[in-house]
């Protein structure tokens, strides 16, 4: 299935949150430094969309891709628990995202540097990876992430990248807005989920 109902995403946006809440804790953990997460508006849109949620193509988008595999599943299972999840922030926000977890150091506004990939690849690595894990853990199945990779593309780009790794080319994209709040300051995170099967969200309520 490639789309959910209304019903479906107030469903599982109780789980989304827990496994956001999730995400947050272990880069707190990881940072030593306390991370929250505001409960997030979830909605779908179809994926051709995409850089209309950025401003327009030219818009420049600062992302984390993280893909993630099923494996081990239930003989006879006909789900599939493959996706792709996409952090990302606008570049004003993910430069200051970087300032606050390097704590406070100058960091160039409109140019990425080594130290600030370094940084968004840890975001990507704890808060993707754990989000994915969480949300697995729910499902009841086993995923394997991939290693996170930094993007810093205009919006339509990021289109083309997300296309080049999803094996259906069509249908919706979940989008999760929330705000990661670190020292006191707030920054707004769009997040893109993309399974290719929304039966493995829908799953993700059958578990207690």
């Amino acid at each position: 299935m490639n789309s959910l109902t209304e019903n479906d995403i107030r469903r599982i946006k109780p789980e989304i949150f827990k496994c956001l809440q999730n995400a947050a804790q272990h880069l707190s953990l990881m940072l030593e430094k306390d991370i929250q997460v505001m409960e997030p508006e979830v909605t779908t849109f179809d994926v051709k969309r995409i850089p209309y949620i950025f401003g327009g193509s030219q818009k420049v988008v600062s992302g984390i891709y993280v893909g993630y595999h099923g494996e081990n599943l239930p003989q006879g299972n006909m789900i599939s628990y493959d996706g792709h999840l996409l952090l990302t922030f606008n570049l004003e926000s993910a430069f200051e995202l970087a300032a606050i977890l390097m704590e406070g150091l100058q960091v160039p506004i409109g140019s990425v540097n080594g130290m600030t990939e370094s940084v968004f690849s840890e975001i990507g690595n704890v808060f993707g990876t754990s989000f994915i894990t969480a949300m697995a853990n729910y499902i009841g199945v086993r995923v394997m992430p991939s290693v996170p990779v930094v993007i810093n593309y205009r919006s339509t780009s990021i289109l083309k990248y997300l296309l080049g790794k999803m094996k259906r080319k069509e249908g919706r994209v979940l989008l999760i807005q929330t705000q990661i709040i670190a020292d006191e300051i707030s920054v707004e995170g769009k997040f893109l989920l993309i399974p290719e099967d929304y039966d493995s969200l829908i799953s993700i309520t059958n578990n207690p």
